[in-house]
């Protein structure tokens, strides 16, 4: 019924958006998939800002770098004004795949509700 159709049209709203792979990079070298993020059809260039507040929008961490994944055997990082049309236009290849490092000096918004409440973290908590 309408609740189809809405899914429908919902996934081919998807289809049509631009998504990117993201990586992340850890302090170990080691690169893993993290998600993926949708890019906005607008006419806003996809800079390093942009993609930095998309990936902390949808993937819910903070980024200290980008880099550009071109054709798996390059990255190059993304500094500044420069932006994915930019590099796209110059290397003539489409990219799929950004690879990131978390920004570590952005401390977690909340504790873990695995801890709140916890004897272990409160500090004014007394054995008896």
């Amino acid at each position: 019924g309408a609740a189809a159709a809405a899914a429908v049209q919902s996934a081919a709203a998807v289809a049509s958006q631009r998504v990117l792979i993201v990586k992340r990079r850890y302090a170990s070298k080691v690169t893993r998939k993290v998600g993926q993020i949708s890019l906005p059809e607008s006419e806003e260039v996809t800079d390093c800002q942009l993609l930095s507040d998309l990936i902390k929008d949808q993937l819910k961490f903070p980024v200290s770098h980008i880099f550009v994944d071109i054709g798996g055997s390059e990255e190059v990082e993304l500094k500044g004004s420069a932006t994915l049309d930019a590099w796209e236009e110059a290397g003539e290849i489409a990219i799929k795949t950004i690879v990131v490092e978390k920004d570590e000096s952005t401390p977690p918004a909340k504790e873990a509700a695995a801890f709140q409440g916890s004897i272990f973290r409160s500090g004014s908590a007394s054995l008896q």
